[in-house]
C-alpha cells in the first residue's frame, strides 16, 4: 500500500474513532445528570450473558513500539454470569496486524490473541446508568512475523477496564482499555516481551 494512501486511511479512521469517543463521553455525562426516576425500572444487564464485538486503535508500547507502529483492529467476546452478581467469566479473541517502522528487521507482525478473563463490576452507590468493570485474564496468542517466517503460540496475560451503558433492552455500548502482555522470554535467545494497549468501542448484545 502506498504510504500516502495508508496515512489517509489511518487518519480517516482515527478521526471517526475520536468523534465516537467524544460522543460516548457526552452521552455518559447526560445520562448521569438525569433524575433517579428515569432509572427506577432499570434492568441489571450485567447479570445477563453477553456477546459482542469491538473496534479500535492498537498501540504498541514499551520496547514493542520500537519495532512496529500503531494500527486498527477489532475482535469479539462472550461473557457468562456467575452466582456472584458482580462477577462474570469471559472469552475473547481478536485480530491485530502491525507494520514495521523500519525497513530492516521485522516487516509485519500479526497477533491472534485468545484468552479467558474475569470481569468484576465496580459497585457504585445510587442509581447510575453507567457500568464500570475491571478485567484480568490469561491465554495465548498466535504470532506471525515476516520476513522471519516465525509462526508460534506464545503465552499471554491481560488487564483492563471498561465503561458501558444500556442503549436499549438488547444492546449496550461502551469503551475498553486493555493492556496485553505477550510473553516471549521463555524462548531461548529472546530478550523482550510484547506490549500492546487496545482502546476501542464495544457493542454488547444481551442474551
Amino acid at each position: 500500500m502506498l504510504p500516502i494512501l495508508k496515512y489517509s486511511i489511518m487518519k480517516k479512521y482515527s478521526v471517526q474513532l475520536t468523534i465516537a469517543l467524544k460522543m460516548f463521553i457526552v452521552v455518559s455525562v447526560l445520562l448521569m445528570l438525569l433524575p433517579d426516576k428515569a432509572f427506577a425500572r432499570k434492568i441489571d444487564y450485567f447479570a445477563k450473558p453477553q456477546a459482542g464485538i469491538w473496534f479500535g486503535v492498537l498501540t504498541p508500547v514499551s520496547t514493542t513500539r520500537d519495532d512496529v507502529g500503531s494500527s486498527l483492529g477489532g475482535g469479539g467476546f462472550f461473557r457468562y454470569t456467575t452466582p456472584w452478581t458482580d462477577l462474570k467469566l469471559g472469552l475473547e479473541s481478536s485480530y491485530q496486524f502491525y507494520e514495521s517502522k523500519e525497513k530492516d528487521g521485522v516487516n509485519t507482525l500479526t497477533l491472534w490473541p485468545i484468552y479467558g478473563n474475569f470481569l468484576y463490576r465496580i459497585p457504585f452507590t445510587g442509581r447510575l446508568p453507567l457500568t464500570f468493570q475491571l478485567k484480568a485474564g490469561a491465554g495465548g496468542t498466535w504470532v506471525k512475523i515476516r520476513p522471519d517466517r516465525v509462526n508460534q503460540w506464545d503465552p499471554l496475560g491481560m488487564i483492563g477496564i471498561e465503561g458501558s451503558f444500556a442503549a436499549g433492552r438488547s444492546i449496550n455500548i461502551g469503551l475498553r482499555l486493555d493492556y496485553l502482555l505477550v510473553y516471549e522470554e521463555h524462548i531461548e535467545g529472546a530478550r523482550k516481551n510484547g506490549h500492546v494497549i487496545n482502546v476501542g468501542i464495544n457493542l454488547f448484545f444481551n442474551i
